[in-house]
């Protein structure tokens, strides 16, 4: 790629550049374009953050890659396929040339996230050499090399004159592999801390009645399948069971400081006050009347 055609498209092409590629003017994302060629030509950089009065936004498909590291928040992210995610600290998510996915944020909470954009040639070079994860979303621990890398590479990015733009370019490269190297060595974590984590995620989400165990091991960095199977492993109980007698021993709680068995089966999620008293004799051993206090 000439150094020249990189000047050309910088200095005389930029909106025609932009245009072409459906790039909106982001605040906190830096643009710049080698060329004209979506498939190769552009490079996107910067942090993203959507204030607390924020509901969702549709990231729309691209003809480019597009990694995202979340910062801050616990936002649910939607794709393609209607599957929901619920992403957090460390969890990085990318969509594919031509995929797009909804992102929808929890009320009153701020959500921010470290974005990079390539173009779709670079992407399909970096993936045959195994570079990359394997996993839509994965998770990493966010240390602090990182967080001044990412700061420093969007300062290049503004800063270089576009005869050198390649060697920006390749160093956003170098911090995307090392991103989803972060990811992999993550996966191979200490299992005892990450059923730790799972059990603490489980454990507040009990009495939700959206409770997504898929969310949960995506928030994990593991599929659905490993993760149940791991968890079984580790607790002797798969991870419904863990829900289910966490919810059922807060029920009991409740019934033995006053509240009626409708009010309590409300409370942890049933409709159905009989439902709720069948499957509380069957974790805990005694109907939901054995536990009223004026029981005699």
């Amino acid at each position: 790629m000439k150094s020249c055609e990189m000047k050309s498209c910088e200095m005389r092409s930029y909106e025609q550049c932009r245009r072409k590629n459906h790039i909106s003017d982001t605040p906190g994302i830096v643009w710049r374009f080698f060329h004209e060629d979506p498939e190769n030509g552009i490079i996107g950089l910067g942090f993203l953050t959507f204030p607390a009065d924020s509901d969702e936004i549709q990231l729309s498909p691209q003809p480019f890659y597009r990694c995202a590291l979340t910062l801050a928040g616990s936002p649910a992210l939607t794709d393609e396929s209607g599957s929901t995610r619920i992403l957090s600290r460390g969890n990085v998510f990318w969509l594919f040339p031509g995929q797009g996915c909804r992102l929808s944020f929890p009320a009153g909470s701020a959500v921010r996230f470290y974005q990079i954009c390539i173009g779709a040639a670079t992407y399909r070079a970096l993936d045959s050499m195994r570079f990359f994860n394997d996993t839509p979303v994965f998770s990493i621990k966010i240390r602090s090399y990182l967080e001044s890398w990412m700061q420093a590479l969007v300062t290049e990015l503004e800063a270089t004159p576009a005869k050198q733009l390649h060697e920006v370019w390749l160093g956003i490269q170098k911090f995307l592999i090392q991103l989803h190297s972060e990811g992999k060595k993550e996966l191979t974590r200490d299992d005892t801390a990450l059923i730790d984590s799972a059990k603490q995620l489980l454990f507040d989400a009990c009495l939700s009645r959206s409770l997504s165990f898929p969310a949960v091991a995506a928030s994990l960095g593991l599929s659905y399948e490993t993760f149940r199977k791991l968890f079984k492993q580790k607790t002797g109980r798969s991870p419904l069971r863990f829900v289910l007698e966490n919810r059922f021993h807060y029920a009991q709680r409740l019934l033995t400081e006053g509240s009626s068995v409708r009010e309590t089966a409300a409370a942890v999620g049933y409709a159905d006050p009989y439902v709720f008293s069948k499957q509380f004799k069957k974790y805990i051993g005694h109907p939901p009347a054995y536990y009223k206090p004026d029981r005699q």
